[in-house]
């Protein structure tokens, strides 16, 4: 569990280094808090709407309405939100459909998590030196 948080953590610092921009940094994070919250929906739907694709959909319509000019990057944070919890299974297209889906590969998380860093690493050097 502490693994995931780790890597969200990761992932919103990464998306918010790509916009160069702290308080975006901040919003990713947030964005990609917003799914675990998803966990208490679950009691009130049967599922996770926000862990399925048609809760992906709404979320970036919201975003692009409320939020138009980083709505970009808030979609990139809730789908790789998605795709870290896939390595637990997700019932993408629920309610539709029960069926998870999950990666064919151990250890997801860690690969996320070391190419996130690696990444952090390499955009914090090129912004020290470069601007």
């Amino acid at each position: 569990m502490l693994m995931k948080w780790f890597v969200h953590f990761a992932v919103a610092v990464f998306t918010g280094l790509i916009a160069q921009e702290t308080r975006l940094g901040i919003l990713v994070a947030l964005a990609q808090l917003l799914p675990i919250a998803d966990i208490g929906l679950k009691y009130l739907f049967g599922y996770k709407p926000l862990h399925t694709i048609w809760g992906f959909v709404v979320m970036v319509l919201l975003y692009e309405a409320n939020l138009p000019f980083v709505y970009i990057y808030l979609s990139i944070s809730h789908a790789l939100h998605l795709v870290l919890d896939v390595n637990d299974g997700i019932e993408l297209f629920a309610p539709w459909s029960k069926k998870q889906i999950k990666y064919p590969v151990r250890n997801g998380e860690r690969i996320v998590l070391a190419v996130s860093a690696v990444g952090i690493v390499i955009l914090a050097f090129l912004l020290a030196f470069f601007q």
